[in-house]
């Protein structure tokens, strides 16, 4: 492994490994049963304001707190969605139970803090149905109120409270449980999604029980077996031995972090799920990674990776510019880059014409060195630069597209951060970008995404080490099926020597080219944006004119026309709109 991976991980050894998060979980009825996504109250400041904390955390391993779901309804409310807000005192039978309640009309504390006194003991805040579907955390205000709340508290999304509400409604007892894992969040060189060639040996090390207290492990104690088994995209599971683990004085005095004696290579396309199971109790800790075609996509990560952006108010302090970004790592047998993509929940706050730079850098174990110690836009060289205009045309839903004018070598075992800039400094546009996000994230081992934050000079990087989320930043490779002519035997065709038109396209899609010789053959590859190849073929003696391809039967959405010609290659994205 290289050796920034192995630099953060032991990292972690001392930072992250004990703090592994509470579970949050459905424990009954069976159909519903599963752990939770959700955020929490927290303390902080925000805008050069601070915040308390306020609630309840575990304090240790054997701390659970556990019962029965409860629909809070507001007393003083006859209107259907109001009525479930809990701004007021609560007429539904909450005593000793977890009270479900709705987001809106007043704020979070004050709703919590409703609850406790009706004998709540915890509360489950729910996201509205008009909200984007990712969990957050809620800040509180400087109140008695919240200064007096004592129970726990969770925000999940609505559609996982709609499966609450619906079980209920439907006459049964739905019963949650708050408790820490078995398990730590484990950690992996591959990331969520990673084209097959770029793909890393599966290692990983694991946090688990070890069931004595650290001052009195010996040679021989007992601590947990564990098994990992990797299930790959043919259903077949194969069982990875773990070695009986390295002792580390942990704050978290019931944890052994363990380690795996060898290692998994990915040799299939698809999705994988690992499994982590112990024979001290029935527990598993599951984990999944993607392995595409063509395609590097950090979004949808799994537990062992992590990330963190900048707030409008940061925004507004560095001379409006917004940064985000990932880190990916090569493999043995790396391709060219050719396109980066992204994506926003607000394109409306981004003026027409307002545009987002998409760099990509090559790094070094230099430069990992300064990370969080001043590391700037200065100390970076661009390896390859591409930038996205506002139409005025995207949406929530819209995979942003740039394509880079010269597609770079991505150099074999290397580490490469992919930023995506944002300037509103031309239009003075004071709001901010809000990233697109897939999902929450665990503890980061690897692959942080970093941020831009420095109010002063506005370019600074820092890594964050916390529970964050993810933004749609993804990479396309130029990749082509295995037996043509690499890539690396041939010049790129200059970016307008080949169009695709019309973009968006609903049926046939119109390649025009404008080459300086006459190719025998070109081949065609469509991907998905996910990386997979959906349709393939050839045109003959291509020199100058058009070409095209039928695309009807594609499902909406943003692929990738990869051409291999005898004199050299471009690949081109296209949306289909039907």
């Amino acid at each position: 492994m290289k050796r920034f991976y192995l630099q953060i991980l032991f990292l972690c050894l001392g930072i992250c490994a004990f703090a592994q998060s509470p579970v949050f979980e459905i424990t009954g009825p069976s159909n519903i049963a599963g752990r939770l996504t959700y955020g929490t109250s927290v303390g902080g400041t925000s805008a050069g304001v601070t915040y308390p904390a306020w609630g309840y955390t575990l304090k240790s391993k054997k701390d659970v707190v556990s019962g029965e779901v409860a629909i809070a309804l507001d007393s003083t409310q006859t209107d259907s969605i109001k009525i479930l807000e809990g701004c007021n005192a609560i007429s539904s039978k909450v005593k000793g139970k977890f009270a479900l309640i709705r987001r809106g009309t007043c704020n979070g504390d004050i709703k919590v803090f409703t609850a406790q006194k009706a004998g709540a003991i915890g509360v489950i805040y729910y996201i509205r149905e008009t909200d984007p579907q990712a969990v957050f955390n809620l800040l509180g205000v400087d109140t008695a109120q919240t200064k007096s709340i004592t129970i726990p508290v969770f925000i999940i999304t609505y559609s996982d409270a709609q499966k609450i509400v619906k079980s209920i409604g439907g006459g049964n007892k739905v019963s949650v449980r708050y408790r820490y894992p078995t398990f730590g969040y484990a950690t992996s060189s591959l990331h969520y999604a990673t084209p097959l060639k770029e793909s890393q040996p599966y290692n990983l090390v694991i946090n688990t029980p070890k069931f004595v207290k650290p001052d009195s492990l010996t040679t021989g104690d007992s601590i947990a077996k564990v098994t990992v088994t990797i299930t790959d995209p043919t259903k077949a599971k194969i069982v990875i031995p773990v070695s009986s683990g390295v002792v580390y004085n942990f704050t978290e005095k019931d944890s052994l972090r363990q380690s795996v004696s060898n290692t998994y290579n990915p040799k299939k396309i698809g999705k994988y799920f690992v499994n982590y199971s112990n024979d001290k109790n029935t527990e598993i800790f599951t984990d999944s990674f993607v392995i595409t075609n063509y395609t590097f996509a950090q979004d949808n990560l799994g537990p062992s990776e992590g990330a963190v952006y900048t707030d409008s108010a940061t925004f507004v302090k560095g001379n409006l510019i917004n940064d985000a970004g990932h880190f990916i790592n090569t493999g043995g047998s790396p391709d060219k880059a050719t396109h980066m993509m992204f994506a926003i929940d607000n394109p409306k706050d981004i003026p027409v014409g307002d545009a987002f730079t998409l760099q990509v850098f090559k790094f070094s174990q230099a430069l990992f060195d300064k990370l969080g110690n001043g590391l700037s836009y200065d100390d970076l060289t661009a390896s390859t630069t591409a930038t996205y205009k506002m139409t005025g045309k995207e949406t929530t839903d819209s995979l942003l597209v740039a394509e880079f004018k010269t597609p770079i070598d991505l150099v074999d075992s290397s580490d490469y951060l992919i930023m995506v800039r944002y300037d509103g400094s031309s239009s003075g546009n004071t709001k901010a970008p809000a990233y697109s996000i897939a999902g929450r994230t665990g503890y980061a081992y690897f692959s942080d995404l970093l941020y831009q934050y420095d109010g002063s000079k506005g370019n600074t990087f820092y890594t964050g080490y916390t529970t964050r989320y993810a933004q749609k930043i993804r990479l396309a490779m130029a990749g082509f099926k295995p037996g043509t002519i690499d890539t690396k035997t041939l010049e790129a065709w200059v970016e307008n020597q080949v169009t695709v038109f019309p973009n968006p396209v609903a049926t046939q899609l119109t390649l025009n080219f404008d080459l300086q010789t006459l190719n025998p053959t070109v081949d065609y590859l469509i991907t998905s944006v996910e990386g997979l190849e959906v349709k393939a073929g050839q045109f003959k003696n291509v020199q100058t004119g058009t070409q095209s391809v039928n695309v009807s039967d594609l499902a909406n959405g943003l692929y990738f026309v990869r051409l291999l010609g005898t004199d050299g290659w471009r690949t081109k994205a296209f949306v289909v709109t039907k």
